[in-house]
């Protein structure tokens, strides 16, 4: 099955790993450890319990004191199910994660008493879907990049809670030119004007393709092969996220940046980012900003076939 390869059990071993440091480190916690979108074979979830991160019963159910300690998202009725009938006491909700959440308002929440199932230590949006655009208010909007915002505020209160969110999209971009046209502007803003942001850039993405983001003409994103459009996201979403941190008070880290997915699979765009309240850490927005830019290039890293570990 495609979703036992070796690199995606790689990427599961690293979702794993920040689930065993927040455990570790918060033993104590009554938040929840772990958000997933499981799929009814739900391979994360059997990988907490195999590892002894979420206990069972002798009968198989989820132990009474751990019902909260791990939430799955759902979006198919039979699927939902099946996870029940897998994991009895798992605590499931169906849906999507940006209908529940309302990404379209920042006025529709989920209930109060339900705000606490999205404050996990660790999110992660394994997402099959690529970045998907929409248009609102003649402004170009991203519906992921608008669930990490709500994501953000949920996790800001009562207290603020450090967290991480591993982020998993199709790698390919198929957007249209106003679109293209947005996100060349946003690329091009630091470019201009970051000497170091440009030179990381330069390096990740290479001389003619920077070249081709600052200059008038617009990029066709569709027509750049596969591996452009994956390195050029690994570094669009995290700049984007990063803008959306900015003001929020938030100090963005990304632990890991991947590329995966060699043909016939899908290529797909893959990121550890960590998000810790920022106090007095970062003394203006803008010098967070630029920190959270430059940090974007650490472990940039492709997984190959065969599971192994490279520069992407």
């Amino acid at each position: 099955m495609s979703e036992l390869r070796p690199e995606k059990e790689v990427m599961r071993e690293f979702w794993l790993e920040e689930a065993k440091a927040y455990s570790e480190r918060y033993p104590e916690d009554t938040d929840p450890l772990f958000l997933t979108l499981p799929g009814p074979a739900a391979y994360d979830v059997r990988l907490l319990i195999d590892q002894g991160l979420l206990a069972l019963t002798e009968s198989g159910a989820i132990a009474e004191d751990q019902q909260f300690r791990v939430v799955c998202i759902e979006r198919n009725g039979m699927a939902v199910a099946e996870l029940i009938q897998q994991f009895p006491g798992m605590k499931i909700i169906e849906g999507t994660v940006e209908n529940l959440l309302a990404w379209q308002s920042q006025f529709n929440w989920p209930a109060k008493k339900d705000r606490r199932l999205f404050r996990a230590r660790v999110v992660n949006l394994d997402l099959n879907t690529g970045l998907i655009a929409q248009s609102a208010g003649g402004l170009v909007v991203f519906p992921v990049i608008e669930v990490i915002r709500k994501l953000l505020e949920i996790h800001a209160g009562p207290q603020p809670l450090q967290w991480t969110l591993c982020l998993t999209l199709n790698g390919t971009i198929p957007w249209p030119v106003q679109v293209a046209e947005s996100a060349q502007a946003f690329m091009r803003e630091n470019l201009g004007r970051d000497d170091e942001f440009r030179v990381r850039a330069t390096n990740a993405l290479t001389k003619d393709f920077v070249e081709r983001l600052v200059a008038a003409n617009t990029i066709d994103f569709k027509d750049l092969d596969r591996v452009e459009q994956q390195r050029f996201l690994m570094v669009f979403v995290p700049k984007k996220i990063a803008q959306v941190v900015q003001n929020l008070g938030w100090r963005l880290v990304t632990k890991h940046n991947f590329r995966y997915g060699t043909p016939p699979n899908a290529p797909m765009a893959a990121w550890i980012l960590e998000f810790i309240p920022a106090g007095s850490l970062i003394s203006t927005p803008d010098a967070g900003y630029r920190k959270a830019l430059r940090e974007i290039f650490s472990n940039f890293t492709q997984i190959a076939s065969d599971g192994s570990l490279g520069k992407a």
